[in-house]
């Protein structure tokens, strides 16, 4: 499994009208696709960088996103591998960040591949 950012995201995404009237569409992403969810958290972290008006903040997002980039590079195979991976990133983050939005977000991401993959392996 390899991801590309910003395109990993983006191309298994499927367009459904949301109605008929506005002609306006909803995006439906996969969250079964460990590749894709490791995607949408690198570009999460990069958005929250660049928005972020804090500069150690800023500087921080942008250190873990360099970081998730080394993960996706790494082409990992399976669900828990990049799960395992994962929270070893987060796990080594500054404590002074281990509230931030971000790693919550991050944190529900692992649990996210933990549930996906106990459900490829049989779980529930």
């Amino acid at each position: 499994m390899s991801v590309s950012r910003k395109s990993s995201a983006t191309s298994r995404n499927v367009l459904v009208p949301q109605n008929s009237v506005g002609g306006s569409f909803l995006s439906l992403i996969d969250w079964s696709d460990p590749d894709e969810m490791l995607g949408l958290l690198i570009d999460y972290v990069d958005d929250e960088a660049i928005a972020s008006q804090d500069a150690a903040r800023s500087n921080f997002l942008h250190e873990l996103s360099r970081e998730l980039g080394s993960v996706a590079d790494q082409g990992l195979d399976s669900a828990a591998r990049i799960e395992q991976t994962l929270r070893e990133v987060h796990d080594s983050q500054p404590t002074e960040f281990a509230s931030d939005e971000v790693m919550v977000h991050m944190a529900a991401c692992i649990e996210e591949l933990r549930r996906i993959d106990g459900v490829s392996n049989g779980g529930a």
